[in-house]
């Protein structure tokens, strides 16, 4: 009787163990998954995070500058994360076949900074290249315009000029100030000047001795001219913008007229003798009294 009321003890305590054994198990199992699933979320949060950083990285390639021994350009992040920008990729269009070549770089560029860089990839002047630059999430970006040191717009003689419209793009000087031009005060003679964009790989000489801001009236009447002799020999530096200065009127403007008014420019590319010719054309001015 003693022998079966032990018996009867032990196995209880085995019952008791094999339910806390169970117990264990299930839990480990539960933590398991809990843990796996955490895991799990966790991965994705990341890549999620990851996928966002990467559609938001947005960079602007602006103000290429070829023709200068090393490829330089303007990089814009308008985007709402940091960019690290790791590699150039150049592509010589001029050889044969194309010749290929990768440039690493390691550059940060913040939220909506903009940062010139100088890739140190060195371009031979005259020859057409492509490039992209790519980033440390994957990203690729290339200039709008795909070529550096191609001829624009194209032919033996190029017009390099371009006027962009802008209303302080076109100013007249009166009592110390300069103003915008699209409407000028008749009676008076004023210097004037242009704001205009050399699209060129090179700088360009503009030449006083032959260029002039011309006045038409509308009616091209034989007398009606007036002219702006240009104020002294001025350089335009490779694919950028500034103003080009002339003198006054050779005599004053009529009131209340239209002119249409006719830029002539004569130019060459600095440290070269040959002349080139080309115009820019704004249609109309507008005088008051």
């Amino acid at each position: 009787m003693s022998f079966l009321r032990k018996r009867r003890g032990v196995s209880g305590i085995i019952s008791g163990l094999f339910l806390v054994a169970v117990a264990v198990m299930i839990f480990n199992v539960l933590a398991w998954q809990f843990f796996q699933y955490d895991a799990y979320h966790r991965i994705l949060l990341e890549r999620d995070q990851r996928e966002w950083e990467r559609f938001n990285e947005r960079l602007t390639i602006a103000n290429v500058q070829g023709g200068v021994n090393t490829l330089r350009f303007d990089v814009i992040n308008y985007g709402s994360v940091s960019a690290q920008i790791t590699d150039l990729y150049l592509t010589n269009l001029s050889a044969t076949p194309y010749s290929q070549s990768r440039h690493s770089l390691n550059i940060w560029i913040a939220p909506g900074t903009a940062k010139t860089i100088d890739t140190g990839a060195t371009i031979e002047v005259g020859d057409t290249y492509r490039f992209i630059i790519t980033t440390a999430r994957g990203n690729a970006f290339a200039p709008i315009q795909s070529t550096v040191n191609e001829t624009l717009p194209g032919g033996s003689q190029p017009a390099p000029f371009i006027f962009g419209f802008g209303y302080d793009d076109l100013q007249y000087y009166k009592d110390g100030q300069w103003r915008p031009a699209w409407k000028i005060p008749g009676g008076g003679k004023y210097r004037m000047r242009i704001f205009l964009n050399n699209t060129y790989a090179k700088d360009v000489r503009i030449q006083a001795a032959y260029s002039r801001m011309t006045f038409h009236l509308d009616d091209f009447q034989s007398g009606n001219r007036r002219y702006c002799a240009l104020d002294g020999d001025q350089v335009v530096s490779a694919r950028t913008g500034q103003y080009v200065y002339f003198q006054e009127h050779d005599s004053n403007l009529f009131n209340e007229k239209r002119y249409y008014l006719f830029i002539e420019l004569f130019y060459n590319f600095v440290g070269e003798t040959e002349t080139y010719g080309a115009a820019v054309a704004i249609l109309s001015i507008l005088t008051y009294p």
